[in-house]
């Protein structure tokens, strides 16, 4: 509201914003968002959005803990792979707010392509390159 004459915003880093920038600011201006690189991959537990060895239980562990322990593993388990699934969807449906998403590379391209399908359907994003 402050730049009414604004062609495009510009967000970078975390996509969180760009609903707001829409649709509670309601801008006129179209909104770019750079991603690097998707947060979903960078999580501890991942490599290139396959499950680490970290990130699940080791059996030897459980199987050495008591009974309540054990619950107390498997249940913060399930509540990492919530958290996750939450912060990953929020993700995806905050770029999809975006009238272009810009990547660094061909490879950030097909990484977001493979994480984040959804983006890549008939739509206002378009993907391009920076840098190739």
């Amino acid at each position: 509201r402050d730049h009414p004459n604004a062609s495009v915003f510009v967000l970078d880093v975390l996509p969180t914003g760009v609903p707001y920038l829409v649709e509670w600011w309601n801008v006129s201006a179209g909104v770019l968002f750079y991603c690097h690189f998707p947060d979903k991959l960078l999580t501890r537990d991942t490599v290139n959005g396959e499950q680490g060895p970290s990130a699940t239980l080791d059996a030897a562990t459980v199987r050495g803990s008591t009974s309540l322990f054990r619950l107390f593993l498997i249940t913060l388990t399930q509540l990492k792979r919530f958290y996750r699934w939450a912060l990953d969807s929020l993700e995806e449906w905050t770029m999809s707010y975006s009238d272009l998403i810009v990547v660094n590379s061909k490879f950030t391209m097909g990484e977001v392509e493979k994480v984040f399908p959804s983006l890549f359907l008939p739509r206002n994003s378009v993907f391009i390159t920076a840098a190739t």
